[in-house]
Formats: structure tokens, sequence, C-alpha cells
């Protein structure tokens, strides 16, 4: 309906190409474009404007990365130490103490790892 034209006339006016836009039904029933890209969470109805507008998508923290690095309070990124998963027999036990608890990641690396913990 008119409300989806003015969506896509949004959407077109917002730099999306339109071949990227599909039909989607939004939560009170209208039919309107959106990017491919986008979920419906992402299309609100702004009613200022009386158009919808397609957020950003959201920058999130990497799991994966939280689960094994971490910021100290004074900025360092700190990580649990390599070497100690497996193949620990032929390993010495003085070896095997000083692999325990976390330690200061390399230069190299605390740029990505930073990058992965705080998504601003």
């Amino acid at each position: 309906g008119a409300v989806a034209q003015l969506v896509e006339h949004r959407v077109r006016n917002a730099g999306v190409v339109s071949s990227n836009l599909i039909r989607s039904t939004m939560s009170f029933g209208e039919t309107a474009f959106r990017p491919c890209g986008a979920r419906v969470a992402e299309c609100h109805f702004h009613a200022t404007h009386n158009a919808y507008e397609i957020d950003m998508p959201k920058q999130k923290t990497h799991k994966g990365a939280a689960q094994r690095c971490k910021v100290t309070g004074t900025g360092k990124v700190i990580a649990t130490r390599a070497g100690k998963r497996h193949l620990a027999d032929c390993k010495t036990r003085k070896r095997k103490r000083n692999l325990r608890g976390m330690a200061v990641t390399a230069k190299s690396n605390t740029k990505t790892i930073r990058t992965l913990l705080s998504p601003a």
C-alpha cells in the first residue's frame, strides 16, 4: 500500500539498492520493504516522520574472545597461557606450574582482541 511505497522511497533515499529490498510484514500487519540483511526488529515505525526507519545492526562482543581474554583495570589485555591442554606428561612440574593463571598478551594481538571485546 501507500506505507510500503513510502518505506521503499525512504530506503532508496538512504542509499540501499532497491534490488536488495524484500517485502516483509511489520508487527501490526503493514507490508513494507526492508533490506535483505535487516531483521524485522531493526525496522521500526517512526511516528514523527510517519515512516519506517531501518536501524544499523548492533555491534556485539565476540563471545569466544570474551571467554578467553579480559581487559584489566589498568587497560592491559590478559589471556590464559597456551601449552597446558594436553601432552602434560612430558612437561616438567615447574613448566606446568609456570603455565598457570593468565598472562599479558603480545602487543601484536592486543589491538585485535580489544576490538573483539569492546565493539563501541
